[in-house]
C-alpha cells in the first residue's frame, strides 16, 4: 500500500479528543506514507455528534461520512470501536499521544506495522484486536 488514510477526532484542532470518536466536533484526515511523511487532507464536521450511542446507526453514519478512511484513531476503546474491529474493513487503533501532530508522526514511523493490519482487513480478515500505538 502506498498510503494509509487516518481519521482523528478532535474538539480543538490541536489534540485528539479524550472522548469517544463519535462524540467529537470534527474529524481530521491525514495520509501517511511508507517513508514516514504525512499530508493533511482536511477536516469533516461530525454531523452525527448529537446522536445517542444506543442508536445503532450512529456508527454506520460515521462510516459513511468517512468511507475513504483506512484507520480510525482514538484515545480509548469503545463499544463501537469494538464493532468496527469485528465487522468492518476499517482498522481502529488506540494511541497514547495527545497532540495530533505527534500522533500522525508516530503512526507514520510505524507505517509498515500499520499497513500490515490494513492489508489483512482489505483481504477480508476481521479481528477484535485493536492495537495501541
Amino acid at each position: 500500500m502506498e498510503k494509509i488514510r487516518l481519521c482523528i477526532g478532535s474538539d480543538d484542532e490541536r489534540t485528539i479528543a479524550d472522548s469517544h470518536m463519535g462524540d467529537t466536533q470534527r474529524f481530521h484526515l491525514y495520509d501517511i506514507f511508507a517513508d514516514g511523511k504525512y499530508l493533511f487532507v482536511g477536516t469533516r464536521e461530525n454531523s452525527v455528534k448529537e446522536m445517542d450511542h444506543a442508536q445503532g446507526d450512529k456508527m454506520q453514519r460515521i462510516i459513511e461520512l468517512l468511507k475513504e478512511v483506512d484507520v480510525f484513531v482514538a484515545r480509548r476503546k469503545s463499544p463501537n470501536f469494538m464493532k468496527i474491529a469485528e465487522k468492518t474493513r476499517y482498522q481502529p487503533v488506540v494511541v497514547t499521544q495527545e497532540e495530533i501532530g505527534e500522533i500522525v508522526a508516530a503512526l507514520g514511523n510505524r507505517f509498515a506495522e500499520l499497513d500490515a493490519f490494513v492489508t489483512r482487513r482489505d483481504n477480508g480478515e476481521r479481528s477484535s484486536d485493536i492495537p495501541t500505538f
